[in-house]
């Protein structure tokens, strides 16, 4: 039995009838219409398995035969898995996929479909033949009616489907405007049900908003097996995949790919993407994890005597919240006179908010500006620095210290109890970020 009600489909409030506004969030033409399913009391059809009788094998996962786009997915496409794919216009998403369907239905010997909402069949295919894509597994359409595509999908019995994008999608019959909340949540709810008891793989493109973020309902994110996101470094042409979310795999893997005029390249060893001679004041170097991979990131200081009433405070690719944290721990525990000089620093690797253990090269940074005193190219400053001025640090593998040596790494900075491995490297433990300035004393 079903039974009526209603739900805002921005807070998930509920109603016993419909109304034109959520008291509980404040929205407009938010609430909709929805059946609950009352328990049946007739014996259930539904045939359960104990966890120990499932059998896995190595055939759920099937390489892309792109190491970097597999080291991203956990090993490739787990059979049935939905994967969102988001990332700035431009920044290489349908190139990148062109060469995934194309290395995969090669390898694998199975029709791959590429359904579009934005591009017409002619403007695909030139770009496929730019790159070098020609392949007669690989089908191509125009179509924004997601019925019709699933005929399709019913037709050709693909291993993996493209969409781009969901937010072109619509369903026939619908009310729903294309790129709506509520019609993407239907888009994707649909596609799942019909693809995964198939077994066939799907990627769905998706727009993202101002502030970098895939558009549409965070649910779509939540309903998703993968959420990829393509973004552009600081090097022209290079490309870093990066996952957001992944059921199958370590959120914290990342691959590299090179975007050309003939194509999108996997960067195979980019071990030194990142590192640069250091030759100044206020350039120092610190740790860039990457799930397996370590790499090295740059940060760069200014610091000088300011001319107005208030210091100015300038950023890039670091956060200004943290960089005035900071600049508040060294004003107490260090040097006094911090609040009265202009601060200007960048980091040549955007560091997001969670990545925390790169305060110490900051610190040290400013330090090495405002006391002209150079940092030896060689040496890593790793560690997250507390409002008390404790500075922690999560330990490094032997993994990562073996390929900080294939660097040129020969002294690693950080906190206590960080390095229990036998290494080449000189390790200078801290406790306190007052014991800075004696101990970057050893890397000038």
């Amino acid at each position: 039995m079903s039974k009526k009600k209603f739900i805002c489909i921005n807070c998930q409030f509920e109603y016993s009838k419909w109304e034109g506004k959520c008291s509980k969030c404040a929205q407009w033409n938010t609430i909709e219409e929805k059946l609950s399913f009352l328990s049946n009391s007739k014996k259930s059809k539904i045939k359960l398995k104990n966890i120990s009788e499932i059998e896995i094998t190595d055939e759920l996962v099937e390489s892309s035969s792109i190491d970097e786009f597999d080291r991203v997915l956990g090993g490739g496409f787990t059979k049935g898995s939905i994967t969102l794919l988001g990332g700035d216009p431009g920044v290489g998403k349908s190139t990148l996929l062109l060469e995934v369907i194309d290395k995969y239905s090669s390898k694998h010997k199975k029709n791959v479909l590429y359904i579009s909402g934005e591009e017409t069949e002619s403007q695909i295919a030139k770009r496929a033949k730019r790159i070098g894509v020609i392949n007669e597994k690989i089908f191509i359409c125009t179509n924004k009616n997601l019925s019709e595509s699933l005929t399709l999908i019913d037709q050709i019995n693909p291993g993996l489907v493209i969409i781009d994008s969901v937010q072109t999608m619509q369903l026939e019959n619908s009310n729903y405007n294309a790129g709506s909340v509520s019609l993407i949540k239907e888009i994707a709810s649909e596609l799942i049900d019909r693809l995964k008891p198939q077994d066939i793989s799907c990627i769905l493109i998706g727009h993202i908003t101002k502030d970098g973020s895939i558009a549409g309902p965070k649910h779509l994110e939540h309903m998703v097996d993968t959420s990829l996101y393509l973004e552009k470094t600081s090097k022209a042409n290079l490309r870093k995949l990066k996952s957001l979310k992944n059921r199958y795999g370590d959120t914290t893997e990342v691959g590299y790919f090179n975007l050309k005029k003939d194509g999108i390249i996997e960067v195979v060893n980019p071990i030194n993407l990142h590192s640069k001679r250091i030759g100044s004041f206020g350039t120092t170097n610190f740790l860039i994890k990457e799930g397996v991979r370590c790499n090295i990131g740059e940060i760069e200081a200014l610091v000088h005597d300011s001319s107005m009433n208030m210091a100015r405070r300038n950023v890039q690719n670091i956060d200004i919240n943290r960089l005035n944290m900071l600049l508040a721990i060294v004003n107490k525990y260090v040097d006094n006179t911090i609040n009265y000089e202009d601060v200007y620093i960048s980091s040549d690797t955007k560091i997001s908010k969670e990545e925390r253990c790169s305060d110490l090269c900051i610190v040290a940074s400013i330090l090495s500006s405002k006391y002209k005193k150079q940092i030896n190219n060689e040496t890593i400053l790793w560690g997250e620095i507390k409002l008390s001025g404790e500075l922690i640090a999560p330990e490094l593998e032997e993994s990562h210290l073996r390929q900080l040596e294939k660097l040129g790494i020969r002294k690693i900075i950080t906190a206590k109890n960080v390095v229990h491995s036998s290494s080449k490297i000189q390790i200078n433990e801290i406790s306190n970020i007052e014991k800075i300035r004696s101990i970057l004393d050893r890397a000038y």
